[in-house]
């Protein structure tokens, strides 16, 4: 039975900040008292907060644990590092994941979707994925389901492997061998309105998910995108600098002098807040969410051309006549291209 329903998070999203950080700060207390835990830290401004709302308001003094996979930006990969008490790294780089597993695209639940569809159309199994992708999955009262995703049915036919397995591989199996070896479990700061999945995971175990077979907490799960903008422009904390400067956005027709600027400047209860640069990060090589975020490879190449010259640079078709990377670079120019010929452009 679900712990919350969709209501319940409308109406703790309202709330306001200063709610939602006493609120947080008691979600990570029971689970510190109830479990051995760790702050998973990413060097994202999401994680920044919490690291910085668990210091600043529980000061439980819990490690904080960073994996750094490679794919960060670097100033986001130098945040990680600073704040953390334990460095992980995966036993795969990301090239031979790519080889072994396939490219990450367009989410993580279309990308499963493809791959176990694929294996179905071989061997007969998997027909619930092979309905959503023609469009004909319905629920049991036989209307049509949510998950179908006909759109993307071009994909079946991409001359490149997809997986959603890259996740599982570059972070999840560091942290599960790290809570393995120390009994502890994760404190991590996603939020419901980031994905369907993590909206659907919040509905049915809460913040503090102590009946998931791998117990974790995600005490900001309730909160939004410009409650961590707002948190850090409130507390003046630092954070990496791919982001650029966290402003108030400002209507322009609200201004009048200089002065009333300076005041919605520094009465910002209720305003909303931009970034100057990034808005998102995450792995800086991975088409999940790319629809959301198009300019994805345009900020890389701002940010760091030699990398995004390696990202889309290289590549070669293997024996099975599938494209896979190569040492000269990943090959996203072939991916990107296929996804442009099917109505879907990032530009680069």
């Amino acid at each position: 039975m679900a712990v919350h329903t969709k209501t319940d998070l409308l109406q703790m999203q309202s709330l306001p900040l200063d709610a939602k950080i006493r609120m947080t700060a008691r979600r990570i207390s029971v689970f510190c008292d109830s479990e051995d835990a760790y702050l998973s830290i990413s060097g994202g401004k999401d994680s920044r907060v919490l690291d910085d709302l668990e210091r600043r308001f529980v000061k439980s003094g819990i490690p904080r644990v960073f994996i750094n996979t490679g794919l960060e930006y670097r100033s986001v990969r130098e945040c990680g590092t600073k704040y953390a008490d334990v460095v992980l790294r995966p036993e795969k780089n990301f090239r031979e994941v790519l080889t072994e597993y396939g490219y990450p695209v367009i989410s993580k639940e279309v990308a499963q979707t493809i791959t176990e569809a694929r294996i179905g159309l071989k061997n007969g199994k998997n027909q619930k994925r092979i309905e959503m992708l023609n469009g004909t999955l319905k629920k049991k009262d036989g209307t049509k389901s949510i998950f179908n995703i006909p759109h993307y049915k071009f994909l079946l036919d991409a001359p490149f492997r997809i997986s959603h397995k890259c996740c599982d591989v570059m972070k999840k199996k560091p942290a599960k061998k790290y809570e393995k070896e120390t009994g502890r479990l994760p404190i991590l700061a996603t939020m419901a309105e980031e994905s369907r999945l993590r909206l659907q995971k919040w509905l049915l175990h809460g913040c503090n998910a102590f009946d998931m077979k791998r117990p974790q907490s995600t005490p900001m799960a309730f909160w939004t995108e410009n409650d961590v903008l707002e948190y850090i422009f409130k507390y003046k904390i630092d954070y990496a600098e791919c982001y650029g400067d966290i402003v108030p956005q400002v209507d322009e027709s609200q201004i009048e002098g200089q002065m009333n600027l300076y005041d919605i400047t520094h009465n910002y209860e209720g305003c909303r807040f931009c970034t100057t640069g990034c808005k998102r990060t995450g792995c800086i090589f991975c088409l999940f969410g790319i629809r959301q975020t198009p300019n994805k490879i345009l900020q890389l190449e701002k940010q760091d051309k030699k990398l995004a010259d390696y990202v889309l640079n290289g590549g070669k078709y293997d024996s099975t006549g599938m494209w896979i990377p190569t040492n000269e670079g990943l090959g996203y120019t072939k991916i990107l291209d296929y996804l442009k010929e099917n109505g879907i452009e990032i530009p680069y």
